[in-house]
C-alpha cells in the first residue's frame, strides 16, 4: 500500500464547487492526477476499491466540512477505521474546505493530525499556491 503524492482527491457534494476547484488545482500544476466526487459517499467508495485493488490511495485530500449525511471530520474518521483494518499506517494529508465560522470546527481541525489545514472557501489559486507551498 503507497500514497500516490502526484494524485489529489477534491471531495464536496456541490458540482459547481467541484469543478472550480478542479479548475484551481490543475492551474497550479502541482498534481498529474485530480480526481473529483460528488459527496463523501462516492468517494468513500473510491478509495475501499483503492485499497482492495490497487493498494495506491491519493496523497492529499480537499474535502469540504459541511456535506449531507457524512461531513468531513466524519469522512476522515470512517478512513482511519478503513485504513486500520485493512493494516495501513498512513494516511493522506487532509485539507479541509469551510464555509464555517464555528470555532468548534477550527479546533476539530486542529486537533487531528492528518489535518494539515482548514481553509475557508472558496478556494482560490493563491490560497491553494500558498498551501501547498507550506505543507
Amino acid at each position: 500500500m503507497k500514497l500516490d503524492k502526484d494524485t489529489i482527491l477534491l471531495i464536496d457534494d456541490d458540482q459547481l464547487s467541484n469543478a472550480l476547484n478542479e479548475h484551481l488545482v490543475a492551474s497550479t500544476k502541482i498534481f498529474k492526477n485530480i480526481i473529483v466526487k460528488n459527496g463523501p459517499v462516492d468517494a468513500f467508495r473510491y478509495i475501499v476499491n483503492k485499497v482492495l485493488t490497487d493498494k495506491i490511495i491519493p496523497g492529499y485530500i480537499i474535502i469540504d466540512i459541511d456535506m449531507p449525511d457524512i461531513d468531513g471530520f466524519e469522512f476522515i474518521d470512517l478512513l482511519a477505521e478503513l485504513f486500520e483494518e485493512n493494516n495501513i499506517n498512513f494516511t493522506p494529508i487532509y485539507i479541509i474546505l469551510s464555509s464555517s465560522n464555528y470555532i468548534r470546527d477550527f479546533e476539530l481541525a486542529e486537533k487531528t493530525p492528518s489535518i494539515k489545514k482548514m481553509i475557508s472557501k472558496p478556494l482560490n489559486s493563491e490560497k491553494l499556491i500558498s498551501l501547498f507551498n507550506e505543507i
